[in-house]
């Protein structure tokens, strides 16, 4: 995600406070143990800002969003950075 941690919860709430109750709901995010990070790629020579969390971290906090239906991860190799991928079905 490119959400600072203090903001992950009040972002994932704002995000589904605009969907139906039940409305389905997929999240692929950029994941690992890595933490807070500067990436050194992006658009004329603009770094991105990524909070790689761990596969549980990102279930937990979207789970808090709705019920996760089904959730998987890559591995994209030895910078352990993963692609996960949520599908769930909203609460609220």
């Amino acid at each position: 995600m490119h959400i600072a941690g203090d903001d992950v919860a009040e972002t994932l709430t704002a995000m589904t406070t605009s969907l139906s109750p039940g409305a389905p709901l997929f999240v692929g995010v950029w994941g690992g143990d890595q933490g807070d990070i500067i990436g050194e790629f992006g658009l004329d020579g603009h770094q991105r800002f990524f909070s790689l969390r761990p596969f549980e971290v990102n279930l937990r906090l979207l789970s808090a969003c709705g019920e996760v239906e089904k959730a998987t991860t890559w591995d994209f190799g030895p910078d352990e950075w993963q692609y996960q991928v949520f599908q769930l079905r909203t609460r609220r």
